[in-house]
């Protein structure tokens, strides 16, 4: 991870290269110190462009948290809290107030910015940043109300006064339309992703709180009917499991369950947060027929119709992501 830097009158473009994650973020704090101290002692605004980022872990994630907490304590006046906390995707001008009226120009593709404003600094998502779009990291979180009455306005605005007969036709603007970031959303539960393979097996990744309505989902299609589910674990940090003690179709007689992973304790972990008195259902009592699989790094796997090789990724504690292949497709 490489760090370069913008200057301008009143700002400050920091921008990060490469992958942001637990084993960088250490050099990232000690690369950051110098801008910190130069926009405090020349009264400059701090901004992260985050264009150049390729990947930010939950651990790098963090990171920035942490960034933003330093970038506000030297002057921040007693009681008075300044979280960094993420907003709406564009803010052109707000931010900048009381102090800056605007970024230039060829500032403004920053992702995320410390902006300082009068005695203090405050912190908000300035633009897009992409690397930090998907699941709810580690903890599942709704949109709030804002969040919808925000969506709502800019569809308001890009609809452009026009007058829909029917509902049907308003649904087919929005979907035809209206932008990605206007009619899905980002973020919701924890890490769960369904793979469609088109047999009658169910592939997943992970177990988090996504595993509720996965769940659902699989009992709603199977219609009383036993369904086999091939769960690929890419590690067991809790935000990746905590939906299994949730997971419908574990409570279901006939239903068959392979649980795959490359970590040794991979079963333990499951076990123990269904174990008293973390939960009232213990682990043993679940009506399913449920497997543990042992893979190994980099050796090829069959799971019904699917071939799966994992792989190793950098993460506390290890984690492993897969390569999945159905008719010499990927």
């Amino acid at each position: 991870m490489a760090l370069s830097h913008r200057n301008y009158a009143k700002v400050r473009v920091v921008a990060p290269v490469g992958r942001l994650d637990h084993d960088n973020c250490e050099a990232f704090r000690n690369d950051l110190a110098p801008h910190l101290d130069a926009c405090l002692r020349e009264g400059q605004a701090l901004v992260f462009d985050l264009s150049g980022l390729e990947y930010v872990s939950s651990a790098g994630l963090r990171c920035l948290m942490l960034a933003a907490r330093q970038a506000v304590s030297p002057q921040r006046p007693p009681g008075d809290r300044f979280p960094a906390a993420p907003g709406r995707r564009n803010f052109p001008d707000q931010p900048l107030q009381p102090r800056f009226r605007r970024l230039p120009n060829d500032a403004r593709g920053a992702g995320f910015g410390f902006v300082r404003g009068g005695r203090s600094f405050r912190t908000r998502l300035i633009g897009h940043a992409r690397p930090l779009l998907g699941h709810a990291r580690s903890m599942p979180v709704a949109l709030t109300a804002a969040d919808v009455r925000d969506k709502l306005a800019q569809a308001l605005v890009a609809a452009g006064g026009r007058h829909f007969e029917s509902f049907g036709a308003a649904y087919d603007f929005a979907q035809r339309e209206l932008p990605f970031a206007l009619t899905h959303t980002f973020g919701g539960h924890s890490s769960c992703v369904e793979l469609e393979t088109g047999s009658n097996e169910y592939f997943v990744c992970d177990m988090g709180s996504g595993a509720r309505p996965f769940g659902a989902h699989v009992l709603a299609r199977q219609g009383g009917r036993p369904a086999t589910v091939n769960v690929f674990m890419s590690h067991v940090h809790w935000d990746h499991i905590m939906g299994f003690p949730f997971f419908g179709p574990a409570y279901v007689p006939g239903t068959r369950i392979r649980i795959h992973g490359c970590h040794d304790i991979l079963e333990q972990a499951l076990r123990l947060q269904q174990a008293p008195p973390c939960f009232p259902v213990p682990f043993d009592q679940l009506a399913a027929k449920i497997e543990f699989v042992k893979l190994a790094p980099g050796e090829t796997y069959r799971a019904g119709s699917v071939s799966v090789t994992p792989k190793i990724q950098r993460h506390s504690g290890d984690s492993y992501g897969y390569r999945f292949e159905v008719a010499a497709k990927c």
